[in-house]
């Protein structure tokens, strides 16, 4: 029996500027290099990183119990 795919919802991509010291931005540059990643593939995956942490106001109200 074959199952049906879910259709998947469609992603847009948004154009973001942000500011970053220049230290920071060339660091994380040269290690995509040497990872062969793209900027945004790694802004990607630190930002989807960040969002799947346990939120901030959780964390404080077990600390309360």
């Amino acid at each position: 029996m074959v199952t049906p795919k879910k259709p998947q919802a469609k992603i847009t991509i948004v154009k973001t500027t942000t500011r970053l010291p220049d230290v920071l931005l060339q660091k994380v540059k040269h290690r995509g290099i040497d990872e062969a990643r793209s900027f945004q593939e790694i802004v990607e995956r630190a930002l989807g990183d960040y969002l799947r942490k346990q939120p901030a106001r959780k964390r404080a109200k077990e600390r309360e119990r």
